[in-house]
């Protein structure tokens, strides 16, 4: 009789030292909630209208996270005039939007931004939509564009 007992409470440790496996192995694998998307596939755009010497030309720079304009044959905006400078600005993708930084030493860039003027310096600025650039007989017109495609 003695010996029932003793194998009943080995039993019941068993059934229970499985049945905690079996809790913990369904807790950490099974019954796991699909991961939250977290990165969104983003493309962004940036369109530079240049109005230089009567012509207008686009370009355009998608899902590019660094411009630089000047007259070098490197620059990725060509200007021919000679109010500008070899490296006159840089363009470049942050978190939060494009920036503009002045490189240009003799000539300024300015920048219109709701009909008031600015000269850029060294320091970032935020570019926005719709801004207007000048630099001696040339002007910019930025057009920005962030589309989310989807998430991953």
């Amino acid at each position: 009789m003695r010996e029932r007992s003793i194998s009943r409470k080995k039993s019941s440790e068993r059934v229970s030292l499985l049945t905690g496996m079996l809790e913990n192995e369904l807790s950490t694998d099974d019954l796991k909630e699909p991961q939250e998307k977290t990165h969104r596939t983003e493309v962004h755009r940036l369109r530079v209208r240049i109005h230089e010497e009567g012509k207008i030309k686009a370009e355009d720079f998608e899902n590019v996270d660094y411009i630089r304009a000047g007259r070098e044959q490197t620059s990725d905006i060509r200007f021919t005039s000679r109010y500008c400078s070899r490296s006159q600005f840089e363009i470049f993708a942050g978190e939060d939007g494009y920036y503009i930084r002045n490189l240009g030493r003799t000539n300024p860039t300015v920048i219109i931004r709701n009909g008031k003027k600015r000269v850029l310096t060294e320091s970032p600025c935020l570019l926005q939509d719709r801004d207007m650039l000048l630099i001696g007989d040339i002007r910019l017109e930025a057009e920005i564009l962030w589309e989310v495609k989807g998430w991953e």
